[in-house]
């Protein structure tokens, strides 16, 4: 007999390492979130008419942006823990950041210093991101890494 608990699936060392710099990447995110929901978003550097649009979101937004970067921060940190609950969280980040991306892709009009490429690559990143640690985290679950 090894020791070994039988049924136990060992953890990938990319857990580990995905799932750091996942939450390391969903704090920066969580910072945003409260400099312009409960602090000064000019202190982020955000131009005058930056700051009053994200300022303007209305209640909706303001609920879809929360669910995307709280969903995603504590879906990185269940993630890193080794939880299933990374999976329903994951997916509560994607339904909030499709309703961000809606308010301000179809609904709204950006500041002008908040288009251009550099903002759609960012705003790629994050869909890449946000959907790339559903799928994962629903595959270690699938797999019974997560518990």
């Amino acid at each position: 007999m090894t020791g070994r608990i039988v049924g136990a699936v060992k953890t990938p060392w990319h857990l580990w390492a995905l799932s750091a710099l996942a939450t390391l990447w969903n704090a920066g995110g969580m910072f945003s979130w409260y400099t312009i929901m409960l602090g000064d978003p000019a202190a982020m550097g955000f131009t005058t008419k930056q700051v009053e649009y994200l300022t303007g979101y209305p209640v909706w937004a303001l609920i879809a942006y929360t669910m995307g970067t709280w969903g995603a921060f504590f879906g990185s940190v269940a993630l890193l823990l080794r939880r299933k609950l990374a999976v329903i969280l994951f997916a509560i980040a994607v339904l909030g950041l499709a309703g961000t991306t809606i308010y301000e892709r179809v609904i709204s009009t950006l500041p002008a210093s908040m288009q251009g490429t550099g903002q759609m690559i960012f705003t790629i990143v994050i869909w890449a991101t946000t959907l790339g640690l559903f799928l994962y985290s629903r595959t270690l679950a699938d797999k019974r890494v997560l518990r």
